[in-house]
């Protein structure tokens, strides 16, 4: 019955608008290939580790694509992506008995992409950041401007994602942080490949690579630091500990290695240095065992 009058109305719709133009009816739609930037489906049972991701864990609570984009995206650049929506549910509802829920779509964009938010009609999102803006419920369309971000630890490696000012803060807040700590872990591999392929390319870069290059650079300089510290630091222990196993008459334990890293930072060589020459291996025994030696 429905595709009865389904076609009643396309033929009377069809010989209607001849009158105004050319008209075709069962037109087929073809979709020029498209891949969805990231496509994220949130585990339940890690949802405890997203404690750590910051404001990047509010975004992936429920099956979504992200799509960034480094500079404030166009219309066309939008369009573009809630086609990538439909076709990737539509997908989704094929391979999917009873159907699939529509996914959302969420757009980082590095800047403010005004005509994007003023002809969609975009608005802030209730009970999320002033910098998200959102659709109507039926099209689950979020955007994210990242130049708009609080400047937090929670919203730092989205930062990372932005473009200008923005990253060049982002990345000189991740080379604050302490060696080890989830953001550096992340983040660190890849600014440094971006590092050396903007410097391995041979045409002229912008303005903005030429920045970026300095920032990682920066980043890059110390690591490198970090990483001859710790070798100095671990020669000097070792040194020690041979200096204070031959008065023992033994090797030192893991924990004795520990305690003597913590108070050659904390002592200085010159004071161990006093101990050894002036203690017998029972008192430096003793020292390394006492918790407030000094």
């Amino acid at each position: 019955m429905r595709n009865r009058f389904d076609q009643l109305a396309k033929n009377i719709l069809r010989d209607a608008l001849q009158l105004l133009g050319t008209v075709e009816t069962q037109a087929e739609v073809f979709s020029a290939p498209q891949a969805i930037d990231v496509w994220c489906v949130p585990d339940p049972a890690r949802r405890a580790a997203g404690s750590d991701l910051g404001m990047l864990a509010q975004i992936a609570t429920e099956p979504c694509l992200i799509e960034p984009f480094h500079n404030a995206l166009d219309l066309r650049e939008l369009r573009d992506c809630i086609r990538k929506q439909l076709t990737w549910h539509h997908s989704l509802d094929l391979g999917a008995s009873g159907g699939a829920p529509y996914p959302a779509l969420w757009i980082l964009s590095a800047g403010r992409p005004v005509t994007a938010i003023e002809s969609f009609r975009l608005t802030p999102e209730p009970g999320r950041s002033a910098c998200v803006y959102a659709s109507g419920p039926g099209l689950r369309l979020y955007l994210m401007v990242l130049s708009e971000l609080p400047r937090t630890r929670e919203t730092l490696l989205l930062r990372l994602l932005g473009a200008g000012r923005t990253l060049r803060a982002a990345i000189a807040e991740l080379v604050a942080l302490p060696e080890g700590t989830w953001e550096r872990t992340i983040a660190q591999p890849w600014l440094i490949r971006c590092r050396i392929e903007v410097a391995a390319e041979t045409s002229e870069r912008s303005v903005e690579e030429e920045e970026l290059i300095v920032e990682i650079q920066k980043f890059y300089e110390e690591i490198t630091q970090q990483m001859e510290l710790r070798g100095e630091v671990k020669g000097r222990v070792a040194t020690h500990a041979g200096l204070l196993a031959k008065r023992l008459g033994r090797p030192l334990s893991d924990v004795e290695h520990a305690v003597l890293a913590e108070r050659l930072d904390r002592l200085g060589e010159d004071r161990i240095f006093d101990l050894v020459l002036t203690h017998d291996g029972d008192a430096l025994g003793a020292w390394l065992a006492d918790p407030s030696g000094r």
